[in-house]
């Protein structure tokens, strides 16, 4: 019988706050004795304490959870969690290495490629520039530039000359040990399809591209604007499709969000969050409480997946 849980956020650097805020909606609704831990000052603490617990939630943005580490650690210690496995979160943070694999399995994808930590390192950006003229000539102006490995659209950015490029290369290559995916960039409506256990809820994100060309930090945290519309059907069965097609081709478990941009009626896959944000004005949570369904029963749904 399920005695106790561990709570396990994150603390130092870009996406504390967020981590914080998604542990506290555990925190809030769960019906369970817990203890919250937040790494890396009380990694220690709960290592020391670890036998006391039956069950752990990991709830970390960018590293630790998003790219497999905190589950490779649980695996190794042998205790459950929710969520999917930690090669499965590896994979699908590295938005290169998942958007050429999806687009091997007939999903319409991005022009892209990578300029990665070596080039960064070895070379200036007006170098990197010129090495790469040719792939941004065949891309072309403007395009998109982020890290490859993280979430949160921190350093994301619409790259729309050669100036820009350099100035926020300058600006991003030295700040964070990444590597860059330059990709096409399209003018039309973002998409977020939120799936909870290969199934995708029936509300569905429409970004509003009049406010933003591209969907960054403060759309999704800052702003608490609703943007759940009724869609005409034939879109929403092709987004949903497509979104649970993605979540099982990768091996996603327990939930997703599967973000689209749609051109000529096409989906073309943006990226997959295998953990996204678990705060109240989430995603996820708001498809989710739009579903007639309580964050009671969230949290409760994501304790009954701890395998």
């Amino acid at each position: 019988m399920l005695k106790n849980i561990a709570i396990l956020t994150w603390g130092p650097w870009y996406e504390r706050e967020i981590a914080l805020k998604s542990s506290k909606l555990f925190e809030k609704y769960i019906n369970i004795n817990f203890k919250t831990f937040i790494f890396p000052e009380e990694l220690d603490l709960f290592l020391h304490q670890r036998s006391e617990f039956d069950w752990v939630i990991p709830v970390f943005h960018w590293e630790w959870w998003e790219d497999g580490k905190i589950f490779a650690m649980l695996d190794i210690l042998w205790m459950k969690y929710p969520f999917s496995s930690c090669e499965v979160h590896s994979f699908c943070l590295n938005k290169f290495l998942s958007n050429n694999l999806l687009s091997w399995m007939w999903i319409h994808t991005w022009k892209q490629f990578l300029i990665d930590e070596g080039e960064q390192m070895k070379y200036s950006p007006k170098q990197i520039l010129e090495n790469n003229s040719k792939r941004i000539a065949d891309i072309w102006y403007p395009f998109i530039m982020k890290p490859t490995h993280w979430g949160s659209s921190f350093y994301t950015y619409k790259i729309h000359d050669e100036g820009e490029f350099l100035e926020k290369s300058l600006e991003c290559f030295w700040t964070i040990a990444d590597s860059f995916l330059i990709q096409e960039f399209i003018l039309w409506e973002e998409y977020s399809v939120s799936i909870v256990w290969w199934k995708a809820l029936p509300h569905i994100m429409k970004v509003q591209k009049e406010k933003s060309e591209i969907f960054n930090y403060a759309n999704k945290y800052e702003e608490d604007i609703e943007r759940f519309p009724e869609l005409e059907q034939w879109l929403r069965n092709n987004l949903s499709s497509q979104a649970e097609k993605i979540f099982s081709t990768l091996w996603c478990r327990t939930v997703s969000r599967v973000d689209f941009i749609v051109r000529d009626s096409v989906p073309y896959f943006l990226e997959i969050n295998t953990i996204p944000g678990m705060t109240e004005v989430s995603i996820l949570p708001k498809a989710w409480k739009l579903s007639w369904k309580s964050l009671d029963e969230f949290v409760e749904f994501i304790v009954s997946e701890i395998k």
